[in-house]
């Protein structure tokens, strides 16, 4: 078990309850107190493609009813591996379009959602810390949700 890494011990505890992805987001959000986790969330935790922050851990274990130092223990099994793999790595300048590549121009809400999605794909490729890009992905999802009752003004 020391040499498991977040996203195996993830899979192992959901299996283990016959839960599926979504179930587990269901009972975290439960626990939460908020609708933020999503199975595909929950899918990308597995699959290592995000780590679970302090945070989200702390529910997480509450969830399957495990110590967190457990899954501490697997993040850092986790991290080490991602470490020894991105040595390799080469730094990638972010895409800057000016603004007559962008293909919708005059809007300034289209403009932003452009640029918004330019530095979406530029912060995919980056090691960015775990807890901002948690805190930046529940902010879009809150404001998604809002401006579908509430549109923006400009």
């Amino acid at each position: 078990m020391g040499d498991t890494g977040i996203g195996a011990l993830l899979v192992r505890l959901r299996t283990e309850r016959g839960w599926s992805q979504q179930r587990v987001a269901d009972e975290y959000n439960a626990l939460e107190g908020r609708s933020a986790k999503t199975g595909k969330e929950i899918g990308r935790y597995e699959r290592e493609a995000r780590v679970p922050v302090p945070y989200t851990r702390k529910y997480l274990a509450q969830v399957f009813s495990v110590d967190v130092a457990m899954l501490d223990q697997a993040v850092a099994v986790s991290k080490g591996q991602r470490d020894g793999a991105d040595a390799a790595e080469v730094e990638i300048a972010p895409p800057v379009l000016p603004p007559e590549v962008t293909h919708v121009r005059g809007d300034p809400l289209s403009e932003d959602a452009v640029r918004s999605a330019d530095f979406a794909r530029f912060m995919a490729q980056r090691n960015a810390d775990e807890f901002v890009v948690e805190q930046l992905e529940a902010d879009v999802g809150r404001l998604a949700r809002t401006y579908v009752s509430h549109p923006l003004m400009e």
